[in-house]
């Protein structure tokens, strides 16, 4: 991925700079490819700062992966210190989709989190 990002190839380094960037000048296209490169790249050593920064940005794409992730092997990533080092309030969705253990609920609340910031913006 070499368009859209001032010359410079979109890798692991760089991508969540890009992302923010992306993100704060409303250029949804990079922000698509950009998220679709961090989902692909997600591995347990980077699924909490990839979550954070899903939250951070409201980055709905990476944001489910993220979530998928560290449900699937939720032992492991909340054992990390980047894990416990995490946000409350992302800690608390965590808990509350392992707690539903049903991917529809969880699709449920990050669609109802989305539509709440988008009415703040209004």
């Amino acid at each position: 991925m070499y368009n859209w990002t001032a010359g410079k190839d979109l890798n692991g380094e760089n991508a969540v700079d890009i992302l923010e960037v992306a993100t704060r000048l409303m250029l949804d296209g990079l922000s698509y490819q950009t998220q679709h490169f961090l989902c692909l790249h997600i591995t347990l050593e980077n699924v909490a700062h990839l979550l954070d920064v899903a939250f951070a940005l409201e980055a709905v794409m990476l944001k489910e992966e993220a979530l998928d992730l560290v449900l699937r092997n939720y032992i492991t990533v909340a054992s990390s210190t980047e894990y416990k080092n995490l946000p409350e309030h992302i800690k608390d969705q965590v808990q509350f989709c392992l707690g539903t253990g049903n991917a529809v609920k969880r699709k449920q609340l990050i669609d109802k989190q989305n539509k709440t910031h988008q009415a703040i913006e209004l």
